[in-house]
């Protein structure tokens, strides 16, 4: 397995993974998550993410230490040919990083500058929870939770380590924000 991991970070570190769908399949639980490859660290992938077929839906950032394995078969080379012909890769992005060299809290930062509202994915059992990012230490982020009804919830703090996906520019997260603003 070790050896499995090596392999894909060399491969990784050579650019073979840029502006291609890809498969990333997450342990504990276990599940699968795709898109484009944007960019990626020694700890994050950065991905245009693709919860259906051909349809992209925002971001999606993943914590390699809960990576399981990665896919590139004939579904992710379906996807890929149909995102080529509809401009989605190898064209200009709404949201450009570099995550060389960067911590979390130094994307995050980044992140947060554009979109304020985020989905973070931790650990337990797959729940994710949204939030406005209130404050980015080294170790946590800080959300201003909003409950699935668009109604403000307490501040909580999410560890990095505990952290598995961070989303963001969803559909779901940008609903609501709209449901928030509403209420105002």
């Amino acid at each position: 397995m070790l050896a499995f991991f090596v392999l894909i970070k060399f491969i990784m570190m050579q650019n073979k993974f840029l502006n291609i769908v890809l498969s990333i399949i997450l342990k504990k639980p276990k599940r699968t998550v795709t898109g484009i490859v944007l960019d990626y660290n020694d700890d994050w992938t950065l991905m245009k993410y693709i919860p259906d077929n051909f349809v992209i839906d925002g971001y999606s950032l993943l914590h390699h230490k809960y990576t399981k394995e990665y896919e590139c078969g004939k579904d992710e080379k379906l996807k890929e040919k149909v995102l080529k012909l509809k401009k989605e890769i190898g064209t200009k992005n709404k949201f450009t990083i570099s995550l060389a060299e960067k911590s979390i809290a130094e994307i995050l930062k980044i992140i947060a500058t554009k979109y304020k509202f985020i989905e973070v994915y931790v650990e337990t059992k797959g729940k994710f929870y949204v939030g406005k990012i209130v404050k980015i230490t080294n170790k946590s982020v800080t959300l201003k939770d909003i409950t699935p009804e668009g109604k403000w919830d307490e501040n909580f703090d999410y560890d990095f380590k505990d952290i598995r996906e961070i989303r963001f520019d969803t559909d779901y997260v940008n609903s609501l924000s709209l449901l928030l603003k509403g209420r105002k």
